[in-house]
């Protein structure tokens, strides 16, 4: 049986899992991005052939040193960082998700759509009163003795 409560579980599986659909996404569809931020020579060169691919990158890695720091070392700076991220991206994302993924297929806005409502839900986790209690080092569920039962 895990240590951590059913909260910290579940926000653990559904920020996983929407950086699994928000990975797959640019993956997917990572030539049509390409295209369209960068639609000519001339424009890979004011960026850089590989500035999408590098955006990309970070943006997958960033929340997920958070989410390893918030999940093995518990840290406060982390939590919040990874909280106000994903606010920031809960807030942002829905806008280009119609209006840039309808030009892409009809594929794109539902992955985006999935991971978007995916970490709606994980920051509804990291936000459990069971999940504060346990960043803060307080155990949530009392230990029951086996000699109780006897």
């Amino acid at each position: 049986m895990s240590a951590n409560p059913v909260s910290v579980r579940w926000f653990s599986m559904t920020f996983v899992a929407a950086t699994i659909a928000g990975l797959a996404s640019n993956m997917i569809f990572y030539g049509e991005r390409r295209k369209m931020f960068l639609p000519d020579e001339k424009a890979a060169r004011a960026f850089g052939a590989s500035f999408l691919f590098w955006t990309i990158l970070f943006s997958i890695i960033l929340p997920f040193l958070l989410w390893v720091f918030v999940m093995y070392r518990k840290s406060r700076a982390a939590y919040w960082l990874l909280a106000a991220l994903t606010a920031y991206t809960l807030i942002v994302a829905p806008f280009p998700l119609f209006e840039i993924g309808l030009s892409m297929g009809r594929a794109w806005p539902v992955l985006g759509a999935l991971s978007w409502m995916l970490q709606a839900v994980a920051l509804y986790f990291l936000f459990r009163p069971s999940t504060r209690r346990w960043l803060a080092g307080i155990e949530s569920e009392p230990r029951v003795d086996a000699s109780v039962f006897e």
